[in-house]
């Protein structure tokens, strides 16, 4: 029971990180929301997401830099496609052109304190 009441995590309204919200990803594709959810959001940073306008995607995690996750995602769209892509996200950010953007919520000072130990988010 303890060990429930530990990682307990309290219902939200609406999601903490608009990142995460699936079905707002600008596709009619569920290929391609499927490969966000299940290959992207789980991805290391840094990482990018990349769309064409028909629905194809490429997306790179944990790349030497952003840059280069961006690079990596923009061309594995393109020859997908045959066509220009554009980045959807990139680490923890929605940079869609004309999406609204948010910085992601800071993270509590210290997840767990125990004793003479405690877990802290990184930057």
């Amino acid at each position: 029971m303890f060990a429930a009441m530990l990682f307990a995590v309290p219902a939200l309204s609406e999601p903490l990180l608009p990142i995460l919200e699936v079905a707002q990803v600008p596709t009619s594709s569920e290929n391609t929301r499927a490969a966000y959810r299940d290959g992207f959001l789980i991805g290391n940073l840094p990482r990018a997401f990349a769309l064409s306008p028909d629905g194809h995607y490429g997306w790179r995690s944990g790349a030497d830099s952003i840059e280069a996750a961006r690079q990596f995602a923009l061309d594995l769209c393109k020859s997908k496609a045959g066509m220009e892509c554009r980045v959807y996200a990139e680490d923890l950010a929605i940079v869609w052109p004309g999406a609204a953007r948010a910085a992601p919520p800071l993270p509590p000072e210290s997840l767990i304190v125990k004793g003479d130990y405690a877990f802290i988010p990184d930057p």
